[in-house]
């Protein structure tokens, strides 16, 4: 379960769940500000509690490892181990140790972006490239002030295990299916030269 947050309490009048090939609208909605837990309620609106119709319960991390998301129901007592934790129609297992790449390109300066400009790209010293500039613009002012800075690639490829654990999606079988997610970015840094009144020099990363 999310951090800072309680089960949530079910309401009144626990709907029953959807057929087995039954199409849904609902929406989702946090369980608290801190929470990594939703709500998912009946139709398109959030705010009545008398439609709330599942509990998405998060544990675990995706980074920290054994992650798991449970949709569960608000029928409760089924577990003595866990007594707040309702049915539970669909399980998700996530990949514990995804696969994480990073490209660091060679610190820059005005000197070698100038550089690379003044040949057209010919004499490259530090691997950034005229799109890399965006980022920094988007930064604001202080990753746009010019000086030293880095840019890296990173990607990340991963997968999780859903499988039912209700009556609906038992037509697919007990493996259920496998989710492969990749996303990629780019991440900047920004140095600044700061030198105290003795002399000394060190740099400050944005």
């Amino acid at each position: 379960m999310g951090c800072c947050n309680s089960t949530p309490t079910a309401p009144d009048v626990v709907m029953p769940d959807p057929g087995e090939t039954e199409a849904c609208t609902f929406s989702l909605k946090k369980a608290g500000m801190m929470s990594k837990d939703y709500i998912a309620y009946k139709g398109e609106e959030t705010e009545n509690d008398a439609d709330k119709w599942f509990f998405v319960n998060k544990t675990g991390s995706m980074w920290g490892g054994d992650c798991v998301v449970d949709i569960e129901n608000f029928l409760r007592g089924g577990n003595p181990e866990k007594p707040n934790q309702g049915q539970i129609s669909w399980h998700a297992e996530f990949n514990s140790t995804p696969e994480f790449q990073k490209q660091h390109k060679a610190p820059s300066t005005d000197f070698t972006r100038f550089t690379s400009w003044f040949t057209n790209g010919r004499v490259d010293l530090d691997g950034e490239e005229p799109d890399d500039e965006v980022y920094f613009q988007s930064g604001g002012w202080g990753m746009a002030d010019g000086g030293n800075r880095r840019v890296m690639k990173w990607s990340l490829n991963t997968n999780a295990s859903i499988t039912p654990a209700g009556p609906r999606g038992q037509q697919f079988g007990q493996d259920g299916f496998t989710l492969n997610v990749f996303a990629r970015g780019t991440s900047i840094a920004d140095y600044d030269r700061v030198e105290d009144e003795e002399g000394n020099v060190s740099w400050n990363r944005q």
